[in-house]
Protein backbone atom coordinates (compact mmCIF):
# COMPACT_ATOMS: atom_id res chain seq x y z
CA UNK A 1 0.00 0.00 0.00
CA UNK A 2 2.74 2.46 1.15
CA UNK A 3 5.07 1.54 -2.08
CA UNK A 4 2.07 1.67 -4.37
CA UNK A 5 1.56 5.28 -2.82
CA UNK A 6 -2.06 4.36 -1.63
CA UNK A 7 -1.72 4.58 1.88
CA UNK A 8 -4.31 7.95 2.69
CA UNK A 9 -6.71 6.06 0.19
CA UNK A 10 -6.86 2.61 2.80
CA UNK A 11 -7.12 5.32 6.05
CA UNK A 12 -10.15 7.13 4.21
CA UNK A 13 -11.60 3.84 3.79
CA UNK A 14 -10.67 3.10 7.41
CA UNK A 15 -12.32 5.81 8.61
CA UNK A 16 -15.57 5.70 6.67
CA UNK A 17 -16.03 2.35 8.16
CA UNK A 18 -15.62 3.29 11.64
CA UNK A 19 -17.86 6.10 11.01
CA UNK A 20 -20.19 3.39 10.08
CA UNK A 21 -20.26 1.36 12.74
CA UNK A 22 -20.27 4.08 15.52
CA UNK A 23 -23.30 6.00 13.73
CA UNK A 24 -25.26 3.53 11.19
CA UNK A 25 -26.77 1.15 13.35
CA UNK A 26 -28.61 -1.27 11.69
CA UNK A 27 -27.65 0.36 8.09
CA UNK A 28 -26.88 -2.93 5.44
CA UNK A 29 -24.25 -2.16 3.15
CA UNK A 30 -24.26 -4.19 0.05
CA UNK A 31 -20.65 -4.07 -2.16
CA UNK A 32 -21.39 -5.19 -6.21
CA UNK A 33 -18.47 -5.46 -8.75
CA UNK A 34 -19.42 -3.32 -11.93
CA UNK A 35 -15.52 -5.07 -12.93
CA UNK A 36 -16.54 -8.66 -12.43
CA UNK A 37 -14.14 -10.14 -14.60
CA UNK A 38 -11.23 -8.32 -12.73
CA UNK A 39 -12.67 -7.30 -8.44
CA UNK A 40 -15.41 -9.90 -7.16
CA UNK A 41 -17.96 -8.30 -4.74
CA UNK A 42 -15.66 -8.91 -1.56
CA UNK A 43 -13.17 -6.14 -3.45
CA UNK A 44 -10.94 -8.94 -4.05
CA UNK A 45 -8.41 -9.10 -7.59
CA UNK A 46 -9.53 -12.12 -9.10
CA UNK A 47 -7.76 -11.57 -12.60
CA UNK A 48 -4.52 -8.64 -12.79
CA UNK A 49 -4.72 -7.52 -16.77
CA UNK A 50 -1.09 -6.38 -15.98
CA UNK A 51 -1.69 -2.85 -17.01
CA UNK A 52 -3.20 -0.25 -15.29
CA UNK A 53 -6.87 -0.34 -15.58
CA UNK A 54 -9.79 0.97 -13.79
CA UNK A 55 -12.09 -0.82 -11.60
CA UNK A 56 -15.47 0.22 -10.55
CA UNK A 57 -17.90 -0.89 -8.01
CA UNK A 58 -21.20 0.23 -6.20
CA UNK A 59 -21.96 0.44 -2.97
CA UNK A 60 -26.00 0.27 -1.57
CA UNK A 61 -26.77 1.17 1.89
CA UNK A 62 -30.04 0.96 3.38
CA UNK A 63 -31.23 2.34 6.38
CA UNK A 64 -34.77 1.78 7.62
CA UNK A 65 -35.66 0.43 4.34
CA UNK A 66 -34.57 3.20 2.69
CA UNK A 67 -32.06 2.57 -0.16
CA UNK A 68 -29.11 4.55 -1.84
CA UNK A 69 -26.99 3.50 -4.03
CA UNK A 70 -23.00 4.99 -4.38
CA UNK A 71 -20.48 4.27 -7.55
CA UNK A 72 -16.88 4.46 -7.24
CA UNK A 73 -13.82 4.15 -9.27
CA UNK A 74 -10.63 2.81 -8.15
CA UNK A 75 -7.49 2.57 -10.33
CA UNK A 76 -5.40 -0.86 -10.47
CA UNK A 77 -1.85 -0.10 -10.81
CA UNK A 78 0.18 -2.08 -13.52
CA UNK A 79 1.89 -5.25 -12.14
CA UNK A 80 5.63 -4.83 -11.03
CA UNK A 81 7.10 -8.23 -12.56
Amino acid sequence: MRASNRWNEFLNLTAIEYFAIKNLQGADFVWESLTPEILDNTGKIISHPGAQTTVSYKVTVTIDSVSNVYEHTSTLLAKAW
